[in-house]
């Protein structure tokens, strides 16, 4: 198809991840991609982007068995208003791949082809190439053990890995041993052709029950509850982190048992297809080398482990420990540094999943709801540190505003901390009114819960001094605010990480007013960068801020030269991160800087580079992009010999 058409490939397992890619491919702006994501209408956009696209297109959906993700939460996909759509015209082409064959999921717009299970002799093929030709019995065993799982894919690659592995323990199974303790699981069994897409589901959960039979028969007791905890969370990649069994000790989940060897149970479900397991870089792109463990689980293993009768009697405990999992993988990152971003990337929906359903349904659990708001607050960190601030103004909202119905109230101290991330967001993304109104009412109730010197009311007031700064003519109250904050922060540990950013948030606010104040604001630069970043290594996101003021405060009483060398140096640091919101706003600063100098084929390169990172990471309407684009024309124009005014100026 590729030679005719433009193919496009979706694991749904990755589905919100694939579009948004795809929709990058089809040249959506970033910028309405965020858009599209607060009104939550993102298949929206991307199908009038595939509708006009002008050449014949081919799109797979590919592991869609839990049909209703496709619906994007807009009703039934039979209606088709979510992911899945009729193509307008005859140029689109799509393709599902499901276990799901019922007319009735895909709506009678869809045409359901159904594809048969295995012949017997492919399903002797496939044991036999996957076990050894005699190793478990002879062919007419492996046929009957192919009729009797249906010849089903899935089922007969599970038995096949599981068969192979008993070989290491001892214990060599056969065929004929396994299709026994199958057939007394069940009580009616399909022959060959298709099967019931119900059936068919409940077979293969009849398939896996067995491997972790076997597990606990082998020595692993707590394999099967395991796997459970690892269903509670998101279908997305899982990370884990290995040799942790003394820090997940768990009884209420384990009834007693020792606390699971999770390395090795791992490897055994690897071995019997229950799990996938990965390595996967755990610290951008710069350290390969630095890798984190991490799990996939086949959507037809999450749905039925997820929904078992035993979580949901027992919520609590698999919710618990599935929470502690990723408490553990953390450990002490930290979401505002860069290098950590790439390990908060896969925790992330993880955190997400585990809270929604533990405010939706174990409401009285109390103590773990607050631990899934902790995490939910440093999430939503990671998300606005990352500049992803759709997913944070998605899942927030909705867990401040439902507090009551889970047992809390806006003015308990979780739910406070939410609110004050919230405002942070709506700072972001450039509604510094909104914010200033949402956080003064935080303060009202911060002073009142926590009094008027606690640190997450100065914090508060913090965020509402920056929602004053961003807004044009406001920098002498910002500055008034600030002064009273800082002055607070010193009383409270002057050497704290918060007393920095509020004096750094005094400096912008002093600079913003120029003239003779200029000296000021780059005293005060330098004096916290001497105190939080002496030997400039560090790739903290509020330094590399820091160092973009002082770079301007350079640029701003004319030191051209002393503020080319800072921005250089930084920047020869950060090549990894050149994406990262304050570099790009650093080297926008640097752009002025070498107008000033004179070196206008360079300020050009530059400029043509960052124009080019900014229309990618935000879109061609983004305010920053604009300023970008326009600073390249104006620079072209001089290259050309035309008049463009002072583009030093106009940079700064």
């Amino acid at each position: 198809m590729r030679a005719q058409r433009d193919v496009w490939w979706i694991n749904v397992t990755e589905l919100d991840t694939a579009m948004q890619q795809l929709a990058l491919r089809l040249n959506v702006a970033k910028s309405a991609l965020v858009e599209a994501q607060s009104a939550r209408n993102v298949p929206d956009v991307i199908w009038r982007a595939l509708d006009a696209h002008n050449r014949p297109w081919l799109l797979v959906f590919d592991n869609a068995d839990n049909a209703e993700v496709l619906a994007a939460g807009n009703g039934r996909v039979a209606e088709g208003r979510g992911w899945l759509r009729m193509p307008d015209g005859t140029n689109g082409m799509v393709i599902v791949t499901s276990h799901d064959q019922s007319t009735v999921t895909w709506g009678q717009w869809c045409r359901v082809r159904k594809i048969d299970t295995l012949p017997e002799d492919d399903g002797i093929a496939m044991l036999t190439k996957i076990v050894g030709q005699q190793a478990a019995g002879t062919r007419e065993e492996a046929r009957l053990l192919s009729r009797a799982l249906g010849g089903l894919p899935l089922a007969l690659w599970c038995a096949a890995r599981h068969i192979k592995a008993s070989y290491d323990t001892g214990e060599r199974l056969t065929f004929g041993r396994y299709r026994q303790d199958l057939e007394s699981r069940l009580t009616a069994l399909p022959g060959s052709g298709p099967l019931d897409p119900k059936l068919g589901l409940e077979l293969v959960q009849k398939v896996f029950k067995i491997s972790l039979d076997a597990l606990v028969g082998a020595g692993m007791p707590q394999a099967e509850r395991l796997l459970k905890a690892f269903a509670c969370m998101s279908p997305s990649m899982i990370p884990y982190r290995t040799g942790s069994e003394a820090r997940l000790a768990h009884a209420d989940l384990f009834d007693g048992h020792p606390s699971p060897d999770i390395d090795r149970i791992l490897a055994r479900l690897r071995d019997v297809g229950l799990v996938t397991l990965h390595r996967v870089p755990a610290a951008g792109s710069e350290s390969d080398k630095i890798t984190v463990q991490a799990l996939t689980m086949h959507p037809a293993v999450h749905v039925v482990f997820r929904n078992d009768r035993d979580v949901t009697a027992r919520g609590r405990a698999y919710y618990g420990f599935a929470l502690r999992l990723l408490e553990d993988v953390l450990g002490e990152s930290d979401p505002d540094q860069s290098e950590d971003r790439a390990l908060w990337r896969l925790v992330a929906p993880h955190v997400i999943q585990i809270a929604n359903t533990a405010v939706s349904t174990l409401a009285g659990e109390q103590d773990l709801i607050r631990r899934a708001l902790k995490l939910v607050r440093v999430t939503s960190r990671y998300y606005i540190a990352a500049g992803l601030v759709a997913p944070a103004s998605d899942f927030l909202p909705g867990l401040i505003g439902k507090c009551s119905s889970y047992g809390f109230s806006p003015d308990d101290r979780e739910i406070m901390d939410l609110r004050h991330e919230h405002g942070r967001m709506m700072i972001e993304v450039g509604n510094p009114e909104a914010a200033e109104a949402e956080i003064r009412e935080l303060i009202a109730d911060r002073e009142r819960v926590l009094g008027d010197n606690h640190r997450d009311t100065w914090a508060s007031r913090h965020k509402l001094a920056k929602a004053i700064l961003v807004q044009d003519g406001r920098w002498r109250e910002a500055e008034e605010l600030l002064l009273g904050i800082l002055d607070a922060e010193h009383a409270l540990d002057p050497q704290h990480t918060d007393s920095m950013v509020v004096k750094h948030s005094l400096a912008r606010a002093i600079l913003a007013q120029g003239n003779d104040r200029v000296a000021i604001a780059e005293r005060m630069c330098k004096e916290i960068l001497q105190q939080w970043d002496p030997d400039g290594t560090s790739t903290l996101d509020e330094v590399l801020f820091v160092r973009g003021t002082l770079v301007r405060t350079l640029s701003a009483r004319g030191a051209y030269r002393e503020a080319r060398e800072e921005a250089e140096r930084t920047l020869a640091r950060n090549v990894e991160h050149l994406d990262e919101v304050h570099v790009m706003g650093l080297t926008f600063a640097y752009i002025a800087i070498l107008l000033a100098l004179g070196e206008v084929p360079m300020a050009y390169e530059q400029a043509t580079s960052l124009l080019a990172r900014r229309v990618r990471l935000l879109g061609d309407h983004h305010s920053d992009t604009i300023r970008t684009r326009e600073l390249r024309d104006d620079i072209r124009r001089l290259l050309d010999g035309g008049q463009s005014g002072d583009q030093a100026d106009r940079a700064g």
